[in-house]
């Protein structure tokens, strides 16, 4: 079943290509159903699919790019970019950027990269599970406080409208 791999000449590995696939789709639909971001699918499902961890990074940060800028105009369209908010977040990215790929290039040098992210993902995704419960249980209280006010302003619109 060699028509099931594709050979990936930059990190010299053969890659099983259903495989990024669906890695693609479950990202798609993330993004577009949560409006987050896949990263933190992207960069473990290519190590799991044979990418080295530093390959992998790079890769997933390519993808990011061209993933962001098609999301950006999408939303624009709706008049949902803040472009001063994503100038300024822009440039701490990439000073963010070039630490993180120093730390990686560094623990490639010791033979490291690899367990080091792999653990790095293993304590830092209970983090990001934790924020988003978080947010998600303050969005559902203020949606409950906002629906008991919708709820009154219309039950007092249809009294106001019994009056007249």
């Amino acid at each position: 079943m060699d028509w099931m791999y594709m050979h990936m000449p930059v990190a010299g590995v053969d890659i099983f290509w259903p495989g990024l696939l669906l890695i693609g789709f479950s990202v798609g639909v993330i993004g577009g159903f949560f409006g987050m971001g896949g990263a933190w699918m992207v960069t473990p499902g290519l190590n799991i699919l044979g990418f080295p961890m530093a390959f992998a990074i790079g890769t997933d940060i390519a993808h990011i790019a061209g993933k962001s800028m098609i999301s950006t105009m999408r939303h624009s369209k709706f008049g949902n970019v803040d472009y001063k908010l994503g100038f300024v977040m822009l440039v701490g990215t990439m000073f963010g950027i070039e630490i993180g790929a120093q730390i990686v290039m560094a623990l490639e040098r010791i033979g490291q990269v690899g367990p080091v992210v792999r653990w790095v993902y293993v304590l830092f995704l209970p983090l990001i599970c934790g924020a988003r419960v978080t947010i998600a249980s303050r969005e559902t209280a203020i949606d409950g406080v906002r629906m008991k006010s919708a709820l009154m302003i219309s039950s007092i619109e249809e009294r106001m409208r019994r009056v007249r």
